[in-house]
């Protein structure tokens, strides 16, 4: 401890390592109010950052709020101490945009501190940013070679090896995976549990599942309880893969019942859910990843069309607003807007294809007329199905059994050539051809039966795009 410390500084130090936070943040108040000294008042501010942010009982605006203040007014190894503990807590708050930002302003600072080259190498890798990984690795190999701590030169060169091992498995170059990890140094247990870890990975790389299973034997045992937990999810990764789906929601459901520690596992239970037919629990796994990737909005969406249209409608609008493209779930959203009555904000109905826009819109006088929609949702005020036809009447079902002159109009170009559903070339939306004549649609029943399908048909499996 340096020198430069106060007595009352020094105990506060201690007093924060024991993680005594509560009688620590006192005494480093007490420094931060007392003291003339600068870099004491900086150095007091610093620590109450750090015990900010690792307490559940203040906000990390109150964190920052410190820690800007250092990176304004401290010295260089102060500003690289701030710019650290933001970067660490973004990457846990999972804004990796921000993490890597403060990390390389750590960098700036100190170009081989060999924590921040090791954080920063391995969130690149979880990003699959494998060319910048790779040359923070090979930087953190350099810096590594230079430090004096015998421990943390081997620390910081197995990291670097066993990094771009994996960058290279990733890029199915097997002979410069070998050779990276051939260059471990296994010193301690846990060395020897990445490397078996790694390993895994190759026989995950070449399918054979079995075999992967048995190599995280080892990590299953680790003094790390995080790598014990995450080594439980991937083996039920792995047993699911191997098509043992009982092993694996075992272990699934036991370890984490609503949500699985990792996005393998999430993945895992939903499929597992989804081919047992258990709709709910798959769309709240996948609706979750959603967020992440919003892919999974499609999954989440094929699973609430099987228990509730209103979900699916939600799912819809919050795939509105990503850049997924739409005619990945174009037959979902035609369908819904036609049993609902509704617009959706963001949906670019003018630009459907031929075939999709007979099954939607109708000729409009003759809808005013005539037209029938049953389970009416107003859903978002002013955008309702008026916002496509302006005046158009809507009667209830109940209402119109009573109408003995009800005709209704073919909402579909029938073409016989075609028997099953097909994709567009042009478009790449899918169609569905039926084969009913148009007297097929003059009583409600048979409407009610053409209604259920279509909604048939939108829920069959994925033969509605190129995707």
């Amino acid at each position: 401890m340096t020198d430069k410390y106060s007595t009352t500084l020094k105990q506060a130090i201690e007093l924060y390592n024991k993680k005594k936070y509560i009688e620590a943040k006192l005494e480093f108040l007490k420094v931060a109010e007392e003291e003339s000294s600068d870099f004491l008042v900086t150095e007091a501010i610093l620590y109450l950052g750090k015990i900010a942010l690792r307490s559940d009982s203040e906000l990390f605006f109150d964190a920052k709020n410190y820690l800007d203040y250092v990176i304004m007014s401290g010295n260089s190894r102060q500003k690289e101490q701030a710019y650290f503990e933001l970067a660490n807590k973004y990457r846990l708050l999972e804004n990796d945009k921000e993490s890597i930002s403060y990390y390389q302003k750590c960098l700036k600072l100190f170009p081989e501190d060999t924590y921040c080259l090791m954080n920063l190498a391995s969130l690149y890798l979880k990003l699959e940013k494998l060319n910048e990984a790779e040359q923070t690795y090979y930087k953190l190999i350099k810096a590594s070679e230079n430090a004096k701590i015998p421990s943390k030169k081997v620390i910081g060169i197995n990291t670097a090896y066993i990094g771009l091992a994996k960058i290279n498995l990733r890029k199915g170059d097997i002979k410069m995976f070998l050779a990276f990890l051939n260059k471990v140094e296994i010193v301690t247990e846990k060395d020897a549990e990445l490397v078996d870890d790694i390993q895994a990975d190759l026989m995950f790389y070449y399918e054979k599942y079995p075999e992967a299973i048995a190599k995280s034997q080892k990590s299953l045992k680790s003094k790390s309880f995080y790598i014990r937990e995450y080594t439980k999810e991937k083996v039920a990764v792995l047993q699911a893969l191997s098509g043992n789906n009982k092993e694996s929601k075992r272990i699934l459901e036991r370890n984490y019942p609503d949500k699985p520690l990792t996005k393998g596992g999430s993945v895992a239970l939903a499929s597992i859910f989804l081919q047992e037919g258990n709709y709910p629990r798959a769309y709240g796994l996948y609706l979750c990843l959603g967020y992440d990737n919003p892919k999974y909005f499609i999954a989440a969406l094929k699973c609430a069309m099987h228990f509730n249209e209103q979900l699916a409608i939600k799912v819809i609008n919050l795939l509105l607003l990503t850049d997924v493209k739409t005619a990945k779930y174009m037959p979902y959203l035609i369908y819904l807007s036609k049993k609902y009555n509704i617009a959706f904000i963001g949906a670019d109905y003018t630009a459907i294809s031929s075939l999709a826009e007979e099954f939607l819109e109708h000729d409009e006088k003759r809808v005013a007329d005539n037209a029938v929609y049953n389970n009416q949702l107003n859903y978002r005020e002013g955008y309702t199905w008026d916002y496509i036809f302006n005046g158009i009447i809507k009667n209830s079902l109940e209402n119109l059994e009573n109408n003995t002159h009800v005709t209704f109009i073919p909402d579909i170009i029938y073409d016989k050539s075609k028997i099953t559903p097909i994709v567009d070339a042009r478009t790449s939306y899918y169609q569905i051809p039926f084969f009913k004549d148009e007297s097929y649609f003059s009583s409600i029943d048979s409407y009610t039966s053409f209604i259920k399908g279509v909604e048939r048909c939108v829920r069959q499996n994925d033969r509605y795009s190129n995707c």
